[in-house]
């Protein structure tokens, strides 16, 4: 009868250490899943940034090129003699009225400012997705260092993840990430 009983004492046990076993691999996987999905949007909003930076880029350049063209056009006329001049300035404001009528809305000042909200929007994304990235971080290096969780995590190969901090240097630069042992 003892031995029964210790049988099924040392079968309880380890059935709840099974058990427990099994809910800390999958508690760290969770935790790892949300430190990925963090990941993403963290490198989602710094192409998002990377994209916009060159969209501005182009357009100034665009409106550098436009405005270095009229008033090469302007010093040109006034080099010249007045008549051409006018009916070069008339033959502008017609230009322009006509494009402003069919494009009411293409301001370039409206575009820049478009741009650069949508620039500063993102900026905030990055911080927020680091703010978060970096929260999903702290939660699983304090599992993965919690005994009995620790031994868990050693089994399997994790190990801890560095914050996400940008690189003075390099904004675009990201961390080194390491999740589990090669």
């Amino acid at each position: 009868m003892k031995e029964l009983i210790f049988i099924v004492v040392c079968v309880l046990v380890l059935v709840a250490l099974i058990s427990y076993g099994w809910w800390a691999y999958n508690r760290i996987v969770k935790l790892t899943t949300s430190i990925e999905e963090a990941w993403s949007s963290i490198t989602i909003s710094l192409k998002r940034r990377h994209d916009l930076v060159r969209q501005v880029a182009a357009n100034v350049k665009h409106s550098q090129d436009y405005e270095l063209q009229i008033q090469a056009s302007v010093s040109a006329l006034r080099a010249g003699d007045i008549t051409k001049l006018n009916n070069a300035e008339h033959s502008i404001n017609q230009t322009i009225l006509g494009l402003e009528e069919s494009y009411a809305d293409l301001k370039a000042g409206k575009l820049y400012q478009n741009l650069f909200e949508t620039l500063v929007d993102t900026e905030n994304d990055i911080q927020g997705n680091r703010l978060l990235f970096n929260r999903s971080v702290a939660l699983y290096c304090k599992y993965i260092r919690l005994f009995p969780l620790n031994i868990v995590a050693t089994i399997f190969g994790y190990v801890a993840i560095d914050y996400f901090e940008l690189d003075p240097v390099s904004s675009n630069r990201l961390p080194e990430r390491h999740t589990r042992k090669p």
